[in-house]
């Protein structure tokens, strides 16, 4: 079961229906419940069964869950990033069937405040009082509900949900995977059409992010201004959905008032194709993030682009390695984004590093064991009951 239609914003959907593939592949009868859809949303889904929930209301929502555990006859239900209320209302109209979460990230982690955007500080302590109580109820939930077992896409997940009263015995880390883009040589890497950078641009830095404060792109803007004074032909480019409509607002109006139209663009509305191009055509690839469950799109962009440079979040010191193709610095440091940035650049793009980069990436995060991961809990789960 997921909580947003299958073809909603966010590595949240995209795993969830790529989970829901690799269990079909590997033999499983998967129904995704997912809120009501259009055909055109349940078409993200190609083949799998689908069985729309309705959340509009506590009452609706318990019922739909009836409804589909009765029509699915399950032997075990997997909730994918559940909202609480979903959450309290398959513990309560379960049945007696095993279930199973998998939880990216506890309030207030990557929620969103409508206060000082751009401000550190003042906006995560606004936050984290605005979202108290959403906090305690996950808390208490946690604590008192009984999952046959937690999943968490990583450790700083896995600690976080652990400090929340979770029991240490239900938790397990079973983290994400992606879809590789097939490149054969280096020469993929030439021009790609629909990619959004120049021929003449260097260096061509690449970010593939939500339009969310806790994103931190606004840092990375403040490096970028310091970097075009060495690099003059430096292009920046956001790839990301507007999910805070205030925050995006605010990052073009900074981009402005910093004169920086020239080298920074933000492309929320860029297909696959184009986001495929421009990973091919990108010589560093920036996730400035302040918070991550895990980070889809570092990994994602780690098996097709040359440097990478991350913040110690989520899972992205895994995705990265200790090779000298990545660095990892600490969440809102402009001054580390940009003395890193200087350095990877520096360093010439080597074709092996890059193939063992990919190699491992397909060995450690690959769809297929991720469905063997999950299966292996849900085997555990039906055991228990």
């Amino acid at each position: 079961m997921m909580r947003q239609p299958p073809n909603s914003v966010g590595g949240a959907q995209v795993f969830a229906v790529g989970l829901a593939k690799a269990l079909i592949e590997n033999g499983c009868a998967v129904t995704l419940a997912h809120p009501a859809a259009t055909r055109h949303q349940e078409a993200a889904c190609g083949n799998i069964c689908c069985s729309p929930i309705d959340i509009s209301s506590s009452k609706r929502l318990r019922e739909s869950i009836s409804a589909v555990l009765d029509s699915s006859r399950a032997e075990v239900i997997s909730l994918v990033g559940p909202s609480l209320r979903m959450a309290y209302w398959v513990q309560r109209a379960n049945g007696g069937t095993p279930w199973v979460m998998t939880i990216h990230n506890l309030p207030p982690h990557e929620c969103r405040a409508p206060w000082f955007l751009g401000r550190n500080w003042p906006y995560y302590a606004a936050r984290s009082l605005c979202y108290a109580p959403n906090a305690v109820a996950w808390a208490l939930f946690l604590r008192y509900a009984h999952p046959a077992a937690v999943l968490a896409d990583s450790e700083e997940v896995l600690e976080r949900l652990s400090s929340f009263g979770c029991s240490q015995e239900r938790l397990s880390l079973v983290p994400l995977a992606c879809d590789l883009v097939d490149k054969k040589d280096q020469a993929a890497r030439l021009p790609v059409a629909g990619s959004p950078f120049s021929q003449e641009a260097f260096p061509r830095i690449l970010s593939t992010a939500a339009l969310i404060h806790h994103k931190g792109l606004h840092d990375y803007l403040k490096a970028v201004t310091r970097l075009v004074k060495d690099f003059p032909k430096l292009e920046y480019t956001i790839l990301g959905a507007a999910r805070d409509p205030k925050y995006a607002a605010f990052l073009r109006q900074t981009i402005s008032a910093l004169g920086m139209e020239r080298h920074v663009r933000i492309r929320a509305d860029a297909t696959q194709d184009q986001k495929t191009a421009a990973f091919c055509t990108a010589d560093l690839y920036v996730q400035p993030s302040h918070e991550e469950g895990f980070c889809l799109a570092f990994l994602e962009a780690a098996a097709t682009v040359p440097r990478l440079l991350g913040t110690r979040t989520g899972a992205i010191m895994s995705i990265a390695g200790d090779g000298p193709d990545a660095a990892v610095v600490p969440p809102r440091d402009v001054r580390a984004l940009e003395d890193a940035t200087r350095r990877l650049l520096l360093w010439q793009p080597d074709p092996g590093v890059l193939l063992m980069r990919r190699d491992r990436i397909r060995s450690e995060y690959s769809w297929d064991r991720l469905a063997c991961r999950h299966i292996h809990e849900y085997e555990k789960a039906i055991k228990r009951t």
